[in-house]
């Protein structure tokens, strides 16, 4: 007989994102700019739910491992091809508009402080590849 917890584990699609968070930040990177390619060639249905478990597993880090996941995934976002980042940061929009409410709101605000950490050029292209969080207001705050 199989626990919930095995159940769970066998239901995920998505990585380990607190094993991920404690690699070194250069590992991080590369890690998860192969990922985000992966998830640009999966169908709607799997990118979301990948993104789904990426947003709710970062949520439970702590504030440091957490920005440092987020990040990573900013600037391997921004070294992506634009369709490629694109698909992901539709999705990954498209997604927390579907979980609304306080996960969706800090997901946004996790976002932001992780992108007031990167290179000026980076969040600029952020701002061109996901103009919804990272666009004209958000470069008012920096």
């Amino acid at each position: 007989m199989m626990s919930r917890n095995n159940a769970a584990q066998l239901e995920k699609l998505g990585p380990d994102w607190r094993h991920i968070a404690s690699l070194s930040e250069e590992l991080r990177h590369a890690w998860l700019t192969d990922h985000f390619d992966q998830i640009a060639s999966l169908s709607e249905t799997e990118r979301h739910q990948h993104l789904q478990e990426l947003i709710e597993e970062t949520q439970a880090l702590d504030e440091e491992q957490r920005l440092g996941l987020l990040r990573a995934g900013l600037l391997a976002l921004v070294d992506q091809p634009d369709d490629k980042a694109r698909i992901v940061t539709q999705s990954w929009q498209q997604t927390m508009d579907e979980m609304k409410g306080d996960i969706a709101f800090a997901e946004v605000t996790s976002l932001q402080h992780a992108a007031r950490h990167i290179p000026v050029e980076d969040t600029m292209r952020l701002g061109e590849l996901w103009p919804r969080i990272f666009g004209r207001d958000f470069a008012g705050m920096i």
